[in-house]
């Protein structure tokens, strides 16, 4: 006996449970809750078009709801409907449509910042490059210096070998040339002394007879 009560209690709970739905107030009036099914009884609350409810007990011309503050009362059946009132539609398109509008703003800015962020990276970029091309210039202007220096240097080099090598002839022409020309004077002034000499005996060898003759 005590499961077949348990279990007509359980089904009850089930079909209470599944009687609860979550309906709204239809038209464009307010409408009564009262504590009783009929208009007789005293008046709760008056309730709002598009207000949130959730039907307890639903009847042919009375249905017993409850609001969200846990409120419970009777209201008119056909007052009631499950589909969600145009008037919240709307509310919940104009919040849904206030949302979009933030988040476009937040694109629109997010997308200028992207933006000049491009235009930023575009410029650096550009600038890169620009530093590239002038080092790459540079290399390779000081990679041709660098081979002219070379160059230059090597013949420098062999210049300076043959100059030295040049400076070293003409100093032994110049001693030669000086041995030559001492040589040349001891043999113009031996020349002239042997002429000077030949002449001097040959004047005096021509004086000594003619002295003679005189005195005979």
């Amino acid at each position: 006996m005590k499961y077949v009560a348990l279990t007509g209690l359980c089904f009850l709970l089930l079909v209470g449970t599944a009687q609860a739905e979550t309906k709204y107030i239809r038209g464009s009036i307010k409408i009564t809750m009262r504590t009783g099914p009929g208009t007789d009884h005293k008046i709760l609350r008056m309730l709002q078009t598009g207000q949130k409810i959730t039907v307890v007990e639903e009847g042919e011309e009375w249905s017993k709801v409850k609001l969200s503050d846990e409120l419970e009362g009777w209201v008119l059946t056909r007052f009631l409907t499950s589909q969600i009132p145009a008037k919240i539609q709307v509310e919940r398109l104009k919040i849904q449509n206030e949302k979009l509008k933030k988040q476009t703003e937040s694109l629109q800015v997010a997308n200028s910042q992207l933006t000049g962020e491009r235009k930023r990276l575009a410029s650096d970029l550009t600038r890169q490059q620009n530093q590239f091309k002038s080092l790459a210039d540079a290399h390779e202007t000081l990679r041709s210096e660098s081979a002219d220096f070379l160059k230059l240097k090597s013949e420098f080099e062999n210049t300076t070998r043959k100059l030295d090598s040049q400076t070293e002839a003409n100093a032994k022409l110049s001693k030669e040339l000086k041995g030559l020309q001492l040589g040349s004077k001891i043999k113009w002034f031996l020349s002239g002394g042997g002429v000077f000499l030949l002449g001097y005996i040959i004047g005096f060898s021509t004086k000594r007879p003619r002295r003679r003759s005189g005195l005979l």
